[in-house]
């Protein structure tokens, strides 16, 4: 069977008839890495050549005699392409993406990013100077979260990073935000109110929250134009103010069971947890009010927990008899229940960079 010498030899096949030692002759093929001659006669035999892997002492004597050299230049560099060093080379001179690092270098580069120990909402200026919990705020740095953009792979692999070891210092209605609430149509405008906390996945890697507790805090949302003058509050009688002052302790109390019931939404058991009782007031302010279930402790079973902002003797007793009793440690005391929630009241250093230090992770800005 012939063929066009270019057509021939360009295939990835050359089939050859009786004829074979006058067309070899003729047209001394080069047998590159890139193609194979292969050989039909009955006398020969059949044989495949390779330019890299035949074994030409093998072959008949005449075969050997008319197969054609191969070129030293395109031998040289068919070999060159496929050893090892030179595909070391073609590696190097291409550029490294971020996904190619090892995944425990990815992580390390997502700790240096999202990683800064408190993360803050926007605190408003009367939370910074009044409340606990924000002690040498400004000293912390901020995360970078756009890094969570760039791709899919990345997001899900940082979030996990950025919810587990950053201590979420939570705003006072943070049940009225989502994820913890998904069907809030709240009307501050300084609330953000499409801005959420974090994505619903950190009910499973949330490991460490700051909560305060402010009367403040249950005051519906609204503006000044929702306001109506019905007379001078220095003219209320003695009864008018009771009842006025019963009533807004109710509603503190429902918005305090909500805040709890959002809180158990968490389905992680919490390393860390900080409870704020510096503005703990009734809503009229004249009285101090811890009255809050302590379920939740039993549901979050945290291992660490610092209770800032106790006035008094007084005021600790009476909030840990009340917990004690929710969480069922009525019968063994509340030294047990201290033990087992790990409980520091009033601590005068920052509990939470303390226990930062311990497990040697960075939580403050880097000078």
């Amino acid at each position: 069977m012939f063929r066009t010498p270019n057509r021939l030899f360009n295939s990835p096949f050359l089939y050859c008839s009786n004829n074979l030692y006058t067309l070899l002759e003729n047209l001394r093929p080069k047998i590159t890495s890139s193609n194979s001659l292969k050989l039909f006669d009955p006398s020969l035999g059949n044989y495949d050549l390779h330019s890299l892997g035949c074994q030409l002492s093998s072959l008949p004597l005449a075969l050997r005699q008319i197969l054609p050299k191969m070129d030293s230049a395109s031998s040289t560099e068919d070999t060159r392409a496929l050893s090892p060093s030179t595909m070391m080379v073609d590696r190097a001179n291409q550029p490294l993406r971020f996904l190619d690092l090892p995944t425990e270098l990815r992580v390390q580069v997502y700790e240096e990013v999202l990683l800064v120990g408190k993360v803050f909402y926007t605190p408003r200026w009367r939370e910074i100077k009044e409340g606990g919990r924000f002690r040498d705020w400004s000293r912390y740095r901020k995360p970078q979260v756009q890094l969570l953009r760039v791709c899919k792979q990345i997001y899900q692999e940082a979030e996990k990073v950025y919810l587990a070891s950053n201590l979420f210092v939570l705003p006072v209605r943070f049940n009225c935000r989502k994820p913890f609430d998904m069907h809030s149509h709240c009307n501050d405008l300084t609330l953000h109110r499409e801005r959420w906390l974090f994505s619903k996945v950190a009910f499973q890697y949330l490991k460490h929250i700051s909560v305060a507790f402010d009367p403040r805090a249950h005051i519906p949302f609204g503006t000044s134009q929702d306001w109506e003058e019905d007379g001078d509050f220095s003219q209320l009688t003695l009864a008018q103010w009771n009842a006025l002052h019963e009533s807004e302790n109710q509603c503190l109390r429902s918005f305090r069971s909500d805040l709890a019931q959002r809180l158990m939404q968490l389905t992680s058991t919490l390393n860390f947890l900080e409870l704020d009782f510096t503005n703990a007031f009734c809503p009229c302010g004249c009285c101090r009010d811890l009255d809050i279930s302590g379920e939740f402790l039993a549901k979050l079973s945290p291992v660490k927990t610092s209770i800032i902002g106790i006035r008094n003797e007084e005021e600790e007793r009476e909030l840990l008899q009340t917990w004690a009793e929710d969480t069922g440690y009525e019968k063994e005391g509340e030294e047990d229940m201290v033990k087992k929630y790990g409980m520091t009241i009033n601590p005068k250093n920052d509990s939470w960079a303390e226990w930062m230090d311990r497990l040697h992770l960075g939580y403050r800005r880097r000078q």
